[in-house]
């Protein structure tokens, strides 16, 4: 018998397994190993043996090493090998779930041009097709094309790769033709959106976003960002509908319509300010015209944010994207692809990472960069904290789904990222803070010679000064002369470079120059004796800067006069022959009794305000010389500077529209970006596309009659205010015309028209009281995500009475509410789509 301790070891750790069963057992767990190694192995070598194929007919001529397919072959194995419980966490994790169909034969496709796309590093040259698929919508499976998309190898992964899906043109999704599912850390996870979320507080252009669960055949593959795509979508729900959208390197979103060929020579011009690959840049590429061709408020914002983010990336040709206004013929920004960078102190002390990009030409001219500076200490001091919680918000709701998807290679970074772009948005604003805080300016004085002392001023600081006065000694008393002009502007540091000015000071006699007053031009606070270094020099006086002489305006005709910054016409006859552009620092003043008679093809092209007012003795008469074909008086202002129009006791006879280099203008009287008063005035005969037409405008117009127009007699594209009062006959299309616009409309009639009495579309918001419609086909239509209002109004003798429909998909449904609206004579009283609302 065993001892006891025997009998409680062998009890305990129960009788040891023959030796044949151990070896048995291992052998098997040597085979299952070796089997996997085979399988491992193949794979990699067929892996290995695609890339290398897929290299050897590409430009990129890199050795294929072991260690770079290996990754990619680990990248791509976890991703398709999901492990337990991953499909039900991701689908209640609280996202959208976005289901795809991809029939075998296509995903192979899309298979291989991710492998290729993988070998090539990037997107660039390999041909990316659409295959058909089916997206479910509505209980149904909606047929749509998918295609990979993204620039480099990151966005092909096999089972988790990003896609751009195609809606068909007649239904399209949430207004969106195409949209992209990517992979969500490509926008930094909440960094983009939140970048979105401030710019569309200043009035940009932003595309949306959400956070998506993707599945495909069923199965759930991740997180995705759904991402809107380039195009109408984007314009049109932020009522900019008649624009078009270019990448930095030119390429052109969209279709081809009115408008456009100025658009693409705009952008011609624009691309030749883009020093990329060391071109040379052209000539034209100033601050004339960008202050042309570019929103410059918005394009400051933009650079500003791009300034707190440290990024380059964003403003990149490939991930540039431009807005081309025609009504302003102004280029917009839309961020794109802005992410966010550590700003280094060592490699730049300036806080500025310059690069040969269209943003850069933009921050090398000092008056852009000021703008840009300006805005950029408004979100240093006020937005950072904002934003910050913004991004929070984001990330605590997405954090969820994140963690369910552990199909993802590195989910345990998630919070680590997150956290880091919330210090980066500190260490950067602290950086740029102190930047615009020091000063440093170093003045250097001349003192012999005739004609006074020279004197130059170098800012070492980032922020622009304004030189306000320079301090003189005599005996033993100091005293102060202002300047002022181009003399007291000094900008900041630029590429290391600091700004410079030199200019010569009126001596007084016996007087001594011994410094000068100035002013942080972004902070507001006055630098103190200890931020000025002077130093004094003898010998020969440098040359001094020259400032650059305004360009003159000479515009000479027998009753036309220069007040100051007013050109006065009448009162009396004034005979127009050609097209004249008057600058914007000058008004236009239209005296009562003037009679101008306008030549063939002749307009008035208006940049400052503009008033005519006559009286009911002496009223103003426009019309054409000898029914001359004559153009337009045309007010163009911007989106900042909208221009003052008021028109009384004035009447328009003829008239077919005007352009200018950017702007097609589509009236006999057209403003564009205005505050418009019209009254007591009368437009007879226009033989342009619309009577007149008002776009970005508050408008008020009050008592005004419009007969005989050719086609649409009074038209409004995105204006607020009030039509009261004014009477319309005989009109060849629509009477009254309105497009993304909010109005008050009261006591108007419309006698006569070849359309709609009245139009409404394209997201317009009116209250229509005491209209009279008559004599046309359609007595109101109401569209494309409109609501209107209409109550006490008369509409007798047509085809329609009201119409509810949708013409542009990328708005949607109308609304339309009727309160004792009587309808006489009419043969259909109504036409509505089913999608549309209609009470009554």
């Amino acid at each position: 018998m065993p001892p006891f301790r025997d009998l409680y070891r062998e009890s305990y750790r129960g009788s040891p397994p023959p030796r044949s069963l151990i070896w048995a057992t291992l052998l098997i767990l040597l085979c299952l190993g070796l089997i996997a190694s085979l399988f491992v192995g193949g794979e990699f070598v067929q892996r290995f043996m695609r890339y290398a194929e897929a290299r050897e007919n590409m430009k990129n001529t890199l050795v294929v090493g072991v260690r770079e397919p290996a990754t990619h072959i680990v990248l791509r194995g976890l991703a398709e090998f999901p492990p337990p419980g991953f499909e039900s966490d991701l689908l209640q994790s609280g996202l959208p779930v976005y289901d795809l169909r991809i029939a075998s034969k296509h995903m192979r496709q899309l298979q291989s041009v991710a492998r290729r796309v993988t070998a090539e590093y990037n997107a660039e040259d390999v041909p990316r097709e659409y295959v058909p698929a089916h997206f479910l919508r509505r209980g149904g499976w909606q047929p749509v094309d998918v295609k990979l998309r993204g620039a480099n190898n990151l966005h092909y992964l096999l089972m988790r790769p990003s896609m751009r899906i195609k809606f068909p043109k007649n239904d399209l999704f949430e207004g969106k033709r195409q949209i992209n599912i990517i992979d969500p850390y490509d926008k930094g996870l909440t960094a983009d959106i939140t970048s979105n979320w401030e710019l569309e507080r200043r009035g940009i252009l932003t595309w949306e976003s959400r956070f998506i669960v993707l599945r495909v055949n069923d199965v759930a593959i991740g997180v995705f960002q759904e991402i809107e795509q380039f195009g109408r979508s984007i314009s049109d729900r932020n009522l900019r509908p008649e624009g078009f959208i270019f990448a930095g390197h030119g390429q052109f979103f969209g279709n081809e319509e009115s408008g456009t060929e100025k658009a693409m020579r705009a952008m011609e011009l624009v691309a030749q300010c883009d020093q990329v690959n060391g071109r040379k840049l052209a000539s034209h590429c100033d601050w004339n015209f960008f202050s042309t061709y570019f929103d410059t408020d918005r394009w400051a914002w933009a650079a500003a944010l791009k300034g707190l983010l440290g990024s380059l990336h964003g403003w990149q040709s490939d991930n540039l994207r431009l807005f081309w206004d025609p009504a302003y013929g102004k280029f917009e920004p839309i961020p794109w692809d802005y992410f966010i960078y550590l700003v280094d102190p060592d490699k730049h002390p300036d806080g500025e990472d310059v690069e040969n990009t269209i943003g850069d030409t933009l921050l090398g001219l000092p008056e852009f960069r000021r703008m840009r500076n300006q805005r950029l200490w408004t979100l240093l001091q006020e937005r950072v904290e904002p934003m910050k919680a913004h991004a929070e918000e984001l990330y605590s709701k997405l954090e969820p789904a994140l963690a369910a998807d552990t199909r993802r290679i590195g989910s345990e970074y998630d919070r680590a990222l997150h956290t880091n772009y919330l210090a980066v948005l500190d260490a950067n604003r602290d950086f740029l803070q102190r930047l615009f805080l020091q000063q440093d300016l170093r003045m250097t004085i001349w003192s012999s010679g005739e004609g006074g002392p020279v004197v130059e001023w170098a800012n070492h600081g980032k922020a622009f000064l304004t030189l306000d006065a320079l301090v003189w000694e005599r005996g033993g008393k100091r005293f102060h002369t202002a300047l002022a002009g181009p003399h007291n502007t000094l900008d900041g540091v630029w590429d290391e470079t600091p700004g410079h000015l030199r200019l010569r000071a009126s001596a007084e006699s016996g007087a001594r120059l011994v410094g000068v007053e100035a002013t942080n031009g972004i902070t507001g606070a006055s630098l103190e004796p200890g931020d000025i270094h002077v130093e004094r020099r003898d010998g020969a006086q440098p040359s001094l800067d020259r400032v650059p002489a305004q360009e003159p305006f000479v515009f000479e005709a027998a009753g036309v006069h220069r007040e100051e910054n007013r050109i006065v016409f009448g009162p009396g006859k004034v005979v127009l022959e050609e097209a004249i552009e008057i600058p914007a620092r000058f008004d236009v003043v239209f005296s009562p009794g003037l009679s101008l008679a306008m030549g063939e093809a002749s307009s008035l092209l208006i940049y400052g305000d503009f008033t005519s007012v006559g009286t009911a003795i002496a009223p103003i008469t426009i019309s054409g010389k000898d029914g001359a074909s004559w153009g337009a008086i045309v007010v163009q202002g911007t989106p900042t500077e909208p221009r003052r129009v008021h028109i009384a006791h004035t009447s328009f006879d003829g008239g077919t529209g005007a352009e200018n280099e950017r702007t097609l203008f589509t009236g006999s009287l057209a403003v564009h970006g205005g505050d418009v008063r019209i009254e007591k005035s009368t437009f007879l005969n226009g033989r342009a596309e619309d009577g007149i037409n008002l776009k970005n405008s508050k408008v008020e117009l009050v008592g005004n009659r419009f007969e005989n127009s050719a086609d649409d007699t009074l038209d409004c594209d995105f204006c607020q205010g009030r039509i009261v009062d004014n009477h319309i006959f005989d009109s060849g299309g629509d009477g009254l015309d309105f497009s993304g616009s909010i109005l008050e409309v009261h006591s108007n009639s419309v006698t006569g028209c070849a359309d709609k009495g009245v139009s409404i579309g394209e997201n317009t918001s009116t209250r229509i009281s005491d209209l009279e419609v008559s004599g046309c086909y359609t007595g109101a239509a109401v569209k494309d995500l409109s609501n209107a209002v209409i109550k006490d109004s008369t509409f007798r003798n047509l085809e329609v009475g009201i119409a509810l429909y949708i013409k542009k998909p990328t708005f949607g449904p109308s609304e339309a509410s009727l309160e004792n609206v009587q309808l006489s004579n009419v043969t259909t009283r109504v036409v509505r789509d089913e999608s549309c609302r209609l009470v009554e």
